[in-house]
């Protein structure tokens, strides 16, 4: 039986949820507190267990503004898609099982696109840690100030400070169903969607970056190294030919104000990657932890990268030094080094 609400949504948020999602009651009830009333909730079930397909009935019975779909797959893409075949939003939102709302965040979404005549909307966002007792870590502020794009050229330019500020995220953005409909075939789990923020950044000139009330993207574990994850590398390198394909689709792998910003925040999540690589917790030895950063800092993209930073090498604190010099030793000397100095609270920030 059709259970949709009489009014057409102006938003659909589009949801795929699979077992272990321990705050999905805080995601529901998120979206659907929302002061802006004029949305439907599309989540996706994806193969779920029978507990976790109650408690979507339940959310589909107490509210009509929900509609659930089954999904028997495992690929993230196919799920989104699925629910967004459902949604019937002018204007959709890609949400993790895990992550919040603000309040007030879509109806401020979509006064501006109405405002703007914008068709891409991109809020602040607030990266939440979680430790494994439930309790909150940490938190970083990714935002920048408000600002409308109505030229693509111009916004293209821009797009790689927007991806150095860590903005452009599959998750939290409003997008015309449209142009997110079309795009979804570019999302790739490897790149966490990034594919899909600029196959839609391909289908518009019309965006808005706004500071306003954040999307929560939440995580758990440490805020530190964490576990030793060997895939952290493969993601870096996969979410960095991604952006700089894109820079080149677009003609500008000349232009050092588009290119620079990527290879910034490229030179950073290599830094990480070292980090996690010289001090996650795994039983390997240290003779195989130098070897994997050897690897990290000989990779092609990490020397091209390396060299387009160097006037701003002081940006990198002690750890640009090793990288350029391929000293992968001193690399992790300098990741346990960065950590004690963090442990300290020195404020000597310049070299961290």
């Amino acid at each position: 039986m059709a259970h949709h609400a009489p009014i057409r949504p102006r938003i659909s948020v589009v949801m795929a949820v699979q077992d272990g999602a321990g705050h999905l009651v805080r995601a529901v009830d998120s979206v659907l507190n929302q002061s802006f009333s004029q949305i439907e909730l599309v989540l996706v079930s994806c193969s779920v267990q029978e507990r976790t397909a109650a408690s979507l009935e339940r959310f589909r019975e107490r509210d009509i503004r929900v509609e659930v779909v089954s999904y028997s797959g495992d690929d993230p893409a196919e799920a989104l898609a699925r629910g967004m075949r459902h949604a019937r939003g002018s204007m959709v939102m890609l949400m993790r099982q895990d992550d919040w709302l603000a309040p007030g965040v879509l109806e401020g979404m979509d006064a501006l696109s109405e405002d703007e005549g914008a068709r891409m909307v991109i809020p602040a966002r607030s990266e939440d840690v979680w430790g494994d007792d439930g309790e909150p870590q940490s938190s970083c502020v990714r935002h920048a100030e408000t600002h409308t794009w109505s030229d693509a050229s111009e916004l293209r330019r821009d797009c790689g400070a927007l991806y150095e500020a860590e903005l452009l995220s599959a998750y939290g953005m409003l997008v015309a169903r449209e142009i997110a409909g079309e795009a979804l075939g570019a999302f790739d789990e490897a790149t966490d969607g990034l594919g899909y923020v600029l196959a839609c950044l391909d289908r518009t000139d019309g965006l808005v970056v706004w500071d306003g009330p954040f999307y929560h993207s939440v995580s758990f574990g440490s805020p530190d190294a964490g576990p030793l994850d060997p895939a952290l590398a493969e993601r870096c390198a996969a979410e960095h030919a991604c952006m700089m394909a894109c820079i080149e689709r677009w003609g500008l792998s000349g232009d050092a104000d588009a290119t620079a910003p990527v290879h910034r925040r490229h030179v950073r999540r290599l830094i990480s990657c070292i980090d996690n690589t010289s001090m996650g917790s795994s039983r390997i030895s240290s003779v195989e932890r130098v070897g994997r950063v050897q690897k990290l800092i000989d990779a092609e993209d990490a020397r091209a990268s390396l060299t387009a930073v160097q006037p701003s090498a002081h940006e990198f604190g002690i750890m640009f030094k090793p990288m350029v010099k391929r000293n992968a030793a001193g690399c992790c000397m300098g990741s346990r080094l960065r950590a004690l100095l963090r442990l300290s609270r020195i404020p000597l920030g310049s070299l961290l």
